[in-house]
């Protein structure tokens, strides 16, 4: 994961905040040490006002590329209910 690429948040430990799992973000900086500085927007009513802004540890946090954040990010703005399970990536680095 690097500088503004889309993220999925994969706990629900930040639902007081204004996020939950499945939740789209971008990843404005890189801290190096498995933590990353993300933005969390209101894409559902298309405001584009920050929810959250803060550091997340990678555990947390999963790439989605470009093409599957939007189709999120849209069916929520439709509220569809999106199949997390047509998307799965797998880490080959292992």
């Amino acid at each position: 994961m690097k500088e503004f690429d889309h993220v999925r948040l994969l706990t629900n430990k930040y639902i007081d905040e204004g996020i939950k799992y499945g939740d789209i973000g971008v990843i404005l900086e890189d801290y190096g040490d498995g933590h990353f500085e993300v933005e969390f927007s209101d894409y559902r009513t298309g405001s584009g006002f920050t929810i959250v802004l803060s550091s997340f540890h990678q555990d947390e946090l999963e790439f989605v590329d470009d093409e599957t954040a939007n189709k999120i990010m849209n069916a929520s703005k439709s509220k569809e209910q999106y199949d997390f399970s047509k998307h799965i990536i797998e880490d080959n680095d292992e």
